[in-house]
């Protein structure tokens, strides 16, 4: 997976400064009680230290002398802390957390990097491990719930928008668009059995399975797949559409969120009622 600044397409702001010293090394304090600060005897894993460096290696122009685990961390300690351009921080939580999986709880690690983020008021928050510019507690929230509910290929369209929003560098704000409606729609046709459906023909069998939406709500489901699906809309092609900004995008991510979570609990309670 791509790195934030690579996401993000921020080699090129090197004179930016979004994350202060404090920031800084509050993030590395999480990183070092499970891998520096730790007492004599204890297990602890030192080729993340390793990989990281060599991650950061070419750039930063780190020699091929070799080094003792102290003297590793001291050398990322003072990369991170001192030395790095404000978002390579970033990447180095994004490559941290990857290598979590696994290992350690990631869950409290996220958690522990979101309260310094908040804390130092950085405009970040990490979701499903992505260094992302929502921090609305209540937004983050539904889509949190959306990527760990759904179905895996619902899901997996959260994750392509999610990636595509956070694109500071070159956000593609139609696209990502496009994948939430895209897992409104997957989600509502696999409920109804209906590969071939769209999202209109497949709300329209709801009933069928026991799952009752008010007209209204329908009707604002449909149209909302409308608007991404107009004739110079975001999933046919368009060419004369205007580029959605982040307002929209923003808006689909966490309505189409909502409406997965809605529509999750729906079908969940009508397979409860199916088999009572």
């Amino acid at each position: 997976m791509d790195r934030f600044s690579v996401r993000n397409g921020l080699q090129e702001f090197a004179n930016q400064n979004n994350c202060s010293t404090t920031t800084r090394r509050r993030i590395w304090q999480v990183f070092a009680k499970r891998h520096v600060l730790v007492d004599k005897g204890r297990n602890v894993r030192y080729d993340v230290v390793e990989d990281i460096l060599a991650y950061f290696g070419q750039e930063y122009q780190f020699d091929n002398s070799p080094f003792d685990n102290k003297d590793n961390c001291n050398r990322l300690n003072k990369y991170i802390c001192e030395r790095c351009e404000w978002y390579k921080v970033y990447d180095f939580i994004e490559y941290y957390l990857d290598y979590c999986i696994g290992k350690y709880t990631v869950a409290t690690i996220i958690g522990e990097f979101n309260i310094i983020l908040e804390d130092e008021r950085t405009g970040y928050h990490i979701i499903d491990g992505i260094v992302t510019p929502i921090t609305n507690s209540a937004e983050i929230d539904t889509i949190e719930k959306a990527l760990i509910n759904s179905p895996d290929h619902v899901m997996q369209s959260v994750k392509k928008a999610l990636k595509l929003f956070s694109d500071r560098g070159a956000p593609d704000y139609n696209n990502a668009i496009k994948e939430m409606i895209t897992a409104v729609e997957a989600l509502c046709c696999t409920i109804v059995e209906g590969g071939e459906d769209t999202l209109g023909k497949a709300i329209n069998k709801f009933a069928d399975y026991g799952i009752v939406l008010h007209d209204n709500l329908t009707t604002a489901i449909k149209n909302l797949y409308k608007y991404t699906c107009n004739e110079d809309g975001k999933r046919h092609g368009g060419t004369t559409f205007i580029e959605s900004d982040v307002e929209d995008a923003r808006f689909m991510l966490v309505t189409c969120s909502a409406i997965i979570n809605l529509l999750m609990v729906k079908w969940e309670k009508a397979k409860e009622n199916k088999n009572a």
